[in-house]
């Protein structure tokens, strides 16, 4: 079987999605076919960057950075069985940072 490496190009970049499992009776199933919301907010990790991606604050976003964006924008993909997702830059809407401090400093 061949095999082959994704890489982005421009300004695009590949996140592996995060899907949620949700239990229904005795059904499990992703939390996403459960979800109606077409703006529903989903996250992904950072797998692989294009040239551009992130050009002006490249060091903010890390390979193995957690960002969230609109579940249907980007180019969605399944391989082996794992939601994979190519987006351009500007489609992502937060960026998840670990954080220690209190919670009324949880916001900017």
């Amino acid at each position: 079987m061949l095999r082959y490496k994704l890489s982005p190009l421009k300004n695009y970049f590949l996140v592996k999605e995060r899907v949620a499992i949700q239990k229904v009776g005795n059904i499990v199933m992703p939390a996403n076919i459960l979800e109606s919301s077409q703006n529903q907010i989903t996250e992904g990790e950072i797998i692989a960057l294009g040239p551009n991606a992130f050009e002006s604050c490249r060091d903010d976003f890390p390979i193995g950075s957690i960002v969230k964006f609109i579940k249907y924008s980007g180019q969605a993909m399944v391989y082996n069985k794992i939601y994979y997702r190519l987006l351009l830059d500007d489609e992502v809407i937060a960026k998840l940072d670990h954080y220690l401090g209190l919670d009324e400093d949880l916001f900017y």
